[in-house]
């Protein structure tokens, strides 16, 4: 790949196409085809990269704050005294935060595998 700002756009495509042909096929749960994504890409690519490429795949659809407190944490590692004193936060107010950020990071992700579920389902 050329352009590596295009990787989590071309990961996130990825990931879909995967999950929708294991729903068509009606692989096993969920669970099983995530060991089988990860055995599939591990072998080319750390496993710290892949979590953190699919994790920017979804972060820019969060609200600016929560997008910024899971990338410093998730992405760039940084303890929660350090992302209060970058982005000048309290411990309820980062705690607030991530707390909404992940909620809102896991409605997404579950509203996108209901819309593949159901574009696979319709042919």
């Amino acid at each position: 790949m050329r352009d590596t700002r295009a990787f989590p756009g071309y990961f996130q495509r990825l990931v879909q196409s995967t999950v929708a042909t294991a729903i068509r096929k009606k692989d096993p749960p969920v669970d099983s085809i995530d060991e089988r994504l990860v055995a599939k890409i591990s072998s080319r690519v750390d496993h710290d990269i892949l979590a953190a490429v699919f994790l920017q795949s979804y972060l820019h659809l969060l609200p600016p704050r929560e997008r910024e407190v899971l990338q410093l944490e998730w992405v760039e590692g940084l303890t929660p005294g350090e992302i209060r004193s970058r982005l000048g936060l309290t411990r309820g107010g980062l705690s607030a935060a991530k707390s909404r950020g992940i909620s809102r990071l896991r409605g997404i992700v579950t509203r996108e595998a209901g819309r593949l579920q159901a574009e696979v389902s319709r042919g």
